[in-house]
């Protein structure tokens, strides 16, 4: 316990000072967008606009990271690692418990978001983030040379898939037929790469809220790639590929700590602890939904010409 309790003290502490950090660099910020918006209302011809802030210089003063992107859709913003798929607690007075996760990519590109506002977020691994968008370019239909290379480059990893999924198969049964370890197929293979990962749980309950857990050395894991990690039992091996489907995985479980006869009985012990569950079950539900959506888009050959828009909140 003492352990633990110093711990929290020290991630406390460390919370506070990035709030201080962050929320003075935020009043910066803040102070340049009303500046800059008080010089284009009034129209002055032939005057230099505010001297923008330079993040570079700020986040060496304040021993952050400084980073910016080139224009950016949001089917691409969402795959990069860690900000793609940051959050942020915000009160929420009509959801069952009073607060909802807003994602980073609903500040950035959905409606009502406003250029040059300060946003904060975090990721499932504790990194917190402070951003602000300072362009949104109307949506456009642009021309195939324009888009050849993002056309190109999602048409190779489409067909790449199977590719993949494959090999991926092939290194789970030699792994399977000759009892050998996946490290050792890798090592004689040289094509592939070996990682081993963890220990993680499928969820993490580390911001309050149940959210599918990011373990270092896996890019951007989904349920199907849990589900097929959870399924197996010790010295099981299987594939699988990650959300965006980008990476495929071939697995072997080494271990479960505790065994599921402990799990189970944990879950019944705290069966009177609703929420977990709940909030977990939420989650599965809008994945049912998904899938039924995906469903009728198949059933009636429903092709979207572009990605639908944000929805209202």
């Amino acid at each position: 316990m003492k352990e633990e309790i110093r711990e929290q003290i020290a991630a406390e502490k460390a919370e506070e000072k990035i709030n201080t950090i962050f929320s003075a660099v935020a009043a910066d910020l803040t102070a340049y967008a009303e500046d800059y918006a008080l010089w284009q209302a009034r129209g002055e011809t032939g005057t230099e606009p505010p001297t923008p802030p330079n993040f570079e210089e700020i986040a060496e003063a304040q021993g952050l990271t400084a980073g910016r992107s080139e224009l950016v859709a949001p089917v691409d913003a969402a795959e990069e690692p860690g900000i793609g798929r940051s959050f942020e607690l915000v009160p929420d007075p009509g959801s069952r418990f009073g607060i909802r996760q807003r994602s980073w990519l609903e500040m950035m590109f959905g409606e009502g978001s406003m250029d040059l506002r300060p946003q904060t977020s975090r990721d499932m691994l504790g990194n917190r983030f402070l951003s602000w968008k300072t362009q949104d370019q109307p949506e456009f239909v642009p021309t195939f040379a324009a888009a050849r290379e993002n056309v190109e480059k999602a048409w190779r990893i489409i067909e790449a898939r199977g590719l993949a999924q494959e090999q991926a198969e092939e290194l789970a049964n030699q792994a399977k037929t000759r009892d050998v370890s996946l490290e050792q197929l890798s090592t004689d293979r040289g094509d592939v790469s070996m990682t081993q990962v963890g220990p993680f749980a499928w969820f993490d309950l580390a911001s309050g809220m149940p959210q599918l857990s990011q373990p270092p050395g896996v890019f951007l894991p989904g349920d199907e790639f849990m589900q097929a990690v959870f399924s197996l039992a010790p010295g099981e091996s299987t594939v699988a590929f990650n959300e965006p489907k980008t990476v495929c995985y071939c697995i072997r479980l080494l271990s479960l700590t505790p065994p599921e006869s402990e799990l189970r009985a944990q879950f019944f012990e705290r069966r009177d602890d609703m929420m977990p569950i709940d909030q977990v079950a939420q989650q599965s539900y809008a994945g049912v939904f998904e899938r039924w959506i995906e469903g009728l888009e198949d059933r009636y050959n429903l092709r979207w010409e572009r990605q639908p828009r944000m929805p209202r909140r």
